[in-house]
């Protein structure tokens, strides 16, 4: 549980998928689309400050006016790119572009990259493959230099109800090319109008000092008006390091899909190294704020140490609270019993039969990987019966024996009672009453039972039974001998 934050991070917190390295580097390098065979790093295009990228934008509804790319760093730093229709009636829509970035490791799906909406539609009636555009794949150009391109495909039409396919791609720091191309629409042109950037959507055209460093949007991969053969682009193979997936995954030289035979011949076409030689659109972004310079560690905070009575073992939570920057990001139970939960920091676990201190030992870690640990105790006490112990108790027969004058009330001390818990709620005494640890009873001629029973708050009880002989004192026999006559000369004792 947070329980408080130190201060509001001034950027977004960054991803942890993979790591984008800095370059300093700002100039223009020589690029000649579309041969597309990078220099070097990004930037290689007028540079466009990372600040217009920031936030999730909420997309409009479907119009000419609203459609084409929407470009946005999201709460983890993750560059998103969406590819929103234009227009609802009539064909298909089709996007082409790539990303230039440095990454520390292979773009992944599912780790890295996420493709979301992708689809995979085999129209053999009509022998179009649309939905087969819904791809995308990676080239290493260079150590740490990757290549993200993607072919992608809108439709609204046959009840194809695909508005908007989106990429993810995290990576973090400087200087990320974009080099983003959709088809003619509706007699319109693809530009800098169509493409929108961050929470405010603000249109690529507005951003004061933009220029398209290549100007005169082209893109060899599709023809003229919405006929099918765009869907089956193929973009430039290239020996290397490269791979290609699409709503399936990863995409196999000579695989097939539903429409394979029909048209395209898909599978064969796409599976391996493929970079995008297109002229599109070309921007270069900034830097990506790094949340991380200055972080301060998470601080787990107290209570460390809880203690709680329970009657029966049951299983026991308690709460790891911490103090941070905002930005943490999970727990871990280093030693100890039980499971905690990784997000919340409630560890939960079943004491033993016995009374007993239980350790645990905590590590709260933040996103940019710094942490903190802490010691926990845990002292469960397991109720414990009462005992109580009446005079005379354990003797085979009677306990007591008393020869009585009469049957009256009997005052017999030495019945007590205690509770290491101290949660005796009643004592019943049976056969007598109680006053204090003395009973009192009215006798009968023979055996006397005499019972007290002690019960605590979780229902544990003892009894001990003092039994009492009790028997009537009778009155003395005088015994004299039989009468005599003596004679005797003098009054002397005899």
């Amino acid at each position: 549980m947070k329980i408080d934050t130190r201060s509001a991070l001034a950027a977004l917190v960054f991803c942890l998928f993979a790591f984008f390295f800095l370059v300093a580097d700002s100039s223009f390098a020589y690029y000649h689309p579309p041969a597309n065979v990078p220099p070097g790093p990004p930037p290689n295009y007028n540079q466009v400050d990372t600040s217009y990228f920031m936030g999730v934008p909420t997309l409009p509804g479907v119009n000419a006016d609203s459609g084409g790319y929407y470009i946005w760093v999201d709460n983890t730093s993750a560059w998103n790119i969406a590819f929103r229709i234009f227009k609802t009636t009539g064909g298909d829509e089709n996007y082409h572009g790539s990303v230039l970035a440095s990454m520390s490791s292979p773009p992944t799906p599912g780790v890295n990259v996420f493709a979301t909406n992708f689809e995979i539609y085999g129209d053999t009636a009509n022998s179009y493959c649309y939905k087969q555009n819904d791809r995308w794949g990676w080239y290493q150009w260079d150590a740490n230099l990757y290549e993200i391109w993607w072919d992608v495909s809108t439709r609204y039409t046959s009840r194809q109800y695909d508005s908007t396919d989106v990429l993810k791609i995290c990576i973090r720091g400087c200087a990320i090319d974009f080099n983003v191309w959709s088809d003619d629409w509706d007699g319109r042109h693809f530009d800098a109008d169509n493409v929108f950037l961050g929470a405010s959507r603000l249109r690529l055209s507005r951003v004061p000092g933009f220029s398209d460093t290549y100007s005169g949007i082209s893109d060899p991969y599709a023809s003229t008006g919405h006929s099918g053969d765009r869907n089956c682009s193929a973009y430039t193979r290239h020996p290397g390091s490269g791979s290609s997936y699409n709503k399936y995954g990863l995409i196999s030289l000579n695989q097939e899909y539903p429409c394979d035979r029909v048209l395209c011949g898909y599978g064969s076409r796409f599976g391996g190294a493929f970079t995008y030689e297109g002229n599109g659109l070309e921007f270069s972004a900034g830097c990506v704020y790094n949340p991380c310079q200055g972080n301060n560690a998470p601080v787990l905070q107290p209570p460390y140490s809880y203690n709680t009575f329970q009657c029966t073992p049951i299983p026991f939570s308690f709460d790891v609270d911490y103090f941070d920057d905002g930005n943490f990001d999970h727990f871990e139970k280093l030693s100890g019993p039980g499971t905690i939960n990784s997000s919340t920091g409630v560890v939960t676990f079943t004491p033993g039969p016995a009374t007993q201190s239980y350790t645990f030992r905590i590590m709260g870690t933040d996103i940019c990987g710094a942490s903190d640990t802490a010691d926990y105790a845990v002292n469960i006490q397991i109720d414990s019966p009462p005992v109580v112990s009446c005079p005379g108790h354990g003797l085979l027969l009677c306990d007591i024996n008393m020869t009585l004058c009469s049957l009256s009330p009997v005052n017999l001390p030495g019945f007590t009672w205690y509770d290491a818990d101290n949660n005796i709620t009643s004592v019943t005494a049976i056969g007598g009453t109680l006053h204090g640890d003395t009973m009192t009873f009215t006798p009968v001629v023979g055996t006397n039972t005499l019972e007290v029973i002690a019960r605590d708050a979780c229902g544990l009880a003892d009894t001990c039974i003092t039994l009492v002989g009790v028997s009537l004192n009778s009155r003395p026999d005088a015994v004299s001998p039989a009468n005599s006559n003596q004679f005797v000369c003098a009054l002397t004792e005899i």
